[in-house]
């Protein structure tokens, strides 16, 4: 099987998307984000919020300077019109979002957990494992992400969001990505912490260029 890359997508006439998921802490509490590359530029962004996430960088304040053609979105839960990241967002609704009237404008936002209705119960149980309660405990909406056929989700969102399908299309007309296929990702020691290597390894680059390391201390 070919291995699915950017050049395979455009080929089977699928607009390929880079993102990247994290929680970050704005104003002592933690925030869901996803932030989606809107250029060469904007992957080149997620990459340098990659790293700071993985050097154990946790604060909002210190990734907003890497959002240059990137777009934030947060998902929606109850009393997201009160969150303030000082600059612009898109809110990520589903098909089971509220309907209301939104301080800014809504995304489609679906999250697949699954492939077949009977996954829901296995992912249950792990989660019930994983947080040490009983089945009865656990998020059962978290857990309902079933794989479907696009135009069936389509036509849930235009049900329910049609602004959501009209600005995602607004945001990624034009998106396209220029990255050089040679590239390889480094290899880590499995038997170090990711982080330990990772930080060790920027720290040599930058010293080889030159750099000032004084203020990483």
């Amino acid at each position: 099987m070919e291995p699915i890359t950017l050049e395979v997508t455009r080929r089977q006439g699928i607009q390929p998307l880079i993102g990247l998921e994290m929680t970050l802490v704005k104003n002592e509490e933690n925030v869901s984000l996803r932030f989606l590359a809107l250029s060469t530029k904007g992957y080149q962004e997620l990459m340098k919020l990659s790293t700071l996430k993985m050097t154990g960088r946790k604060n909002w304040s210190d990734f907003t300077s890497h959002l240059e053609d990137v777009a934030v979105i947060v998902p929606y839960f109850d009393g997201i019109d009160q969150l303030d990241l000082g600059l612009e967002y898109f809110i990520g609704v589903s098909p089971d979002t509220p309907q209301e009237v939104f301080t800014r404008p809504i995304l489609p936002f679906y999250q697949v957990n699954s492939f077949e209705k009977e996954d829901i119960q296995v992912l249950q149980i792990l989660s019930a494992v994983k947080d040490n309660v009983s089945l009865r405990e656990v998020d059962v909406h978290s857990q309902q992400g079933i794989f479907l056929p696009a135009t069936d989700l389509e036509a849930r969102f235009m049900n329910r969001f049609p602004q959501a399908l009209a600005n995602l299309q607004g945001l990624i007309e034009n998106v396209d990505y220029q990255i050089d296929p040679s590239l390889k990702l480094p290899r880590f020691n499995p038997e170090r912490p990711a982080v330990e290597e990772l930080r060790e390894r920027a720290e040599q680059g930058l010293s080889d260029k030159g750099a000032n390391l004084s203020y990483l201390s």
